[in-house]
């Protein structure tokens, strides 16, 4: 998909070692989760596991994982378009209108890279953020701002990920200028989907 931000430099160092999401307390070394924020500003607990969900049976049809309501609630599209990137197969949501509708893509990454490299990848980012939703690990990051693109990765299990990726269309009145928000809202559904 040309119009999405990749993240290759997320998902290339398969040796990369897990992150230690954790901070220390002064009293006694007793480990305390670390403070982190949301694209909505809201302070979080960093969150360092959650129980596994299953998103194997998705491989075959990646774009199943969203119910056809939820796909029209986010908006018009064009047909969409399963395939495969570099970190495992793919759904497109191409915007029907490229002024109005936003563009977006889920990677079900099972590659063999882990969340908690993703994670360590796009710490550095100007954008990033960590929370969790209905505890399961989240994190958004963005090369610029957030703004216009972002992307959410959800920790599904110690071996594998999903990322959503945005790239919001200028007259996605919703959407523009807050690209974490969407890529996040679109992370609670696609995480209550795999709950059942």
């Amino acid at each position: 998909m040309k119009y999405l931000k990749r993240i290759p430099r997320v998902l290339l160092s398969g040796t990369a070692a897990a992150v230690a999401l954790a901070a220390c307390s002064d009293v006694g070394g007793t480990p305390n989760p670390a403070t982190t924020t949301t694209a909505l500003g809201v302070p979080s607990s960093t969150p360092t596991g959650g129980d596994a969900l299953d998103i194997s049976k998705y491989f075959d049809v990646p774009c199943d994982v969203l119910k056809a309501d939820q796909v029209s609630a986010l908006g018009k599209f064009r047909e969409l378009e399963t395939g495969t990137s570099a970190s495992g197969p793919s759904c497109t949501y191409e915007g029907s209108d490229v002024l109005k509708d936003s563009t977006y893509e889920i990677i079900f990454v099972n590659d063999g890279s882990t969340y908690e490299e993703i994670v360590d990848n796009s710490k550095s980012d100007p954008t990033f953020s960590q929370s969790d939703v209905s505890g399961v690990p989240i994190m958004s990051s963005d090369a610029i701002d957030g703004l216009r693109s972002c992307t959410t990765a959800i920790r599904t299990s110690g071996k594998d990920a999903i990322m959503i990726q945005i790239s919001t269309a200028g007259q996605d009145d919703p959407n523009y200028g807050k690209a974490c928000e969407a890529t996040e809202r679109m992370a609670g559904t696609v995480i209550a989907n795999l709950k059942g």
